[in-house]
């Protein structure tokens, strides 16, 4: 049961419309909550070493005198759950994808590169009445183009920045690794020498030329795990295919080519002095934690802040004894 003051959260499907319907493709968190406990306030925690944080700054905030902290929801995990999609599922895959992947690329010496593999119109009939084939194509198609592994996302939908609607626009989603690295950023030759190079992007635009899919490296991303757990925060999912996977792997990182390690949970650090956080307690006068534990957790909200450490010349912050 979704209390008054969580309601206004749900408005999220509202900048979620879609221009028209792809098939049975829904938008991750487009679903129904799952529970009373989805996004429920659990605790906070964070970093009071105030003096470590003197004279810095964090997202373009002064952290003098400020403690940092992290508000913690409960999460049921859904990929469907509009309150847990983002910071529940969504978190966890993304370190689940990007420990794989950095194990990958540290066994055989290759960069993780972000690709984009777009499908022709003519091909959208083919994704909505027969996915399974439909995905054998693209993987033909990524075959083809020397890339050799990877995690592969699908994306049903683009969102039109003027409309600010989504549209059904079929295409893949690729962190993964091409064979002998991508070699072509930065190369200066024009579209006809392109088109007979050897390179990467030379067969890219034979195979083009022969089947009309657009296949993309784009740039250098500086995390993986953020570049994961954007894609995932718009990833779609069928309601009609059973045991429907909406992220797989393949090639060199697939499940029965590669034994991927365990994820090892780190413990959050404080961006400002990167030392771990800690549990904390609010011992203040203002009634902010009375706030949060009335709301519940929004998707597209931040769960970072910078707030006081001192209000009224008193701590307002002191460390859980349960805790240390």
């Amino acid at each position: 049961m979704i209390d008054g003051d969580t309601s206004k959260f749900l408005n999220i499907k509202a900048n979620r419309k879609y221009r028209k319907v792809f098939g049975d493709f829904r938008l991750v968190g487009d679903g129904k909550v799952s529970g009373s406990y989805c996004a429920v306030f659990f605790g906070v925690d964070g970093c009071i070493r105030v003096a470590l944080h003197d004279g810095k700054k964090w997202k373009g905030r002064d952290c003098t005198g400020k403690a940092y902290i992290r508000i913690i929801h409960m999460s049921c995990k859904k990929p469907s759950c509009p309150l847990c999609f983002r910071h529940g599922w969504g978190g966890r895959s993304a370190r689940s994808i990007t420990t794989r992947l950095e194990a990958v690329a540290e066994k055989c010496g290759l960069d993780i590169e972000h690709i984009v593999l777009s499908a022709p119109r003519g091909d959208y009939e083919l994704c909505i009445k027969d996915f399974k084939a439909f995905r054998r194509k693209a993987m033909d198609i990524l075959k083809m183009c020397g890339i050799v592994g990877g995690q592969i996302l699908f994306h049903a939908y683009r969102f039109d920045d003027v409309t600010r609607k989504w549209y059904g626009s079929p295409h893949m989603h690729v962190l993964g690794f091409i064979r002998d690295n991508y070699g072509c950023r930065g190369c200066m030759k024009d579209a006809k020498e392109c088109l007979t190079c050897s390179g990467f992007e030379g067969v890219v635009r034979r195979q083009y030329n022969k089947f009309g899919w657009i296949v993309k490296v784009l740039s250098e991303r500086k995390s993986v795990v953020a570049t994961a757990k954007y894609e995932l925060g718009h990833a779609t999912y069928s309601l009609s295919l059973n045991r429907f996977h909406i992220f797989t792997y393949f090639g060199i990182c697939g499940n029965r080519v590669f034994k991927s390690p365990r994820v090892v949970k780190k413990k959050a650090q404080c961006p400002i002095c990167s030392y771990d956080v800690e549990k904390l307690v609010y011992v203040g006068g203002l009634l902010y934690l009375e706030k949060w534990r009335r709301e519940k957790g929004s998707p597209s909200k931040s769960n970072e802040f910078l707030v006081s450490f001192k209000e009224s010349g008193c701590v307002a912050w002191i460390l859980d004894g349960l805790h240390r």
